[in-house]
């Protein structure tokens, strides 16, 4: 796995402000904080942003992360070749050894069939929002269940 440098800032902030409709705003100084604490994965024109939990938290009402878990924060394939994006996720997969989760606005289809396809199972929704207008899926997976699926 290839983890971003200060170097490739300026091309994963492109790929955001091109993907602005479906993440959201993303600040700059966000990105290279990221890129600073060592979250970012980027390769083959994949870009990979996740983190590790320090402490539980609480994902929604009724959904709980425990210590050790990892977040999905953004995945984008920024021009990279079909099926690049599985191949850097599931490089990434075998390299942790806890659950994992994703939170996917309901509209972004193709973040949802790629979660499903990677072995996440949806395990509730939460609104968020200045208004709480927007609704997220939360999936997870189980990173001992995607072993033995992967084998």
């Amino acid at each position: 796995m290839e983890y971003a440098t200060q170097e490739n800032f300026e091309k994963i902030k492109s790929a955001f402000k091109r993907n602005i409709e479906i993440l959201g705003f993303v600040h700059p100084l966000g990105i290279k904080k990221y890129i600073e604490d060592k979250k970012v994965i980027y390769q083959n024109n994949v870009i990979l942003i996740t983190t590790k939990y320090k402490t539980n938290r609480t994902i929604s009402n009724e959904i709980r992360a425990v210590k050790g878990n990892f977040m999905v924060n953004y995945i984008i394939n920024d021009g990279a070749e079909k099926g690049a994006t599985s191949i850097v996720f599931q490089e990434f997969l075998k390299t942790i050894d806890s659950s994992i989760f994703a939170e996917i606005r309901t509209d972004n289809i193709l973040s949802i069939q790629f979660f499903k396809r990677n072995g996440f199972i949806e395990i509730g929704e939460k609104k968020v929002g200045k208004n709480k207008d927007i609704i997220l899926k939360i999936y997870k997976l189980e990173i001992d269940t995607w072993s033995k699926w992967m084998n």
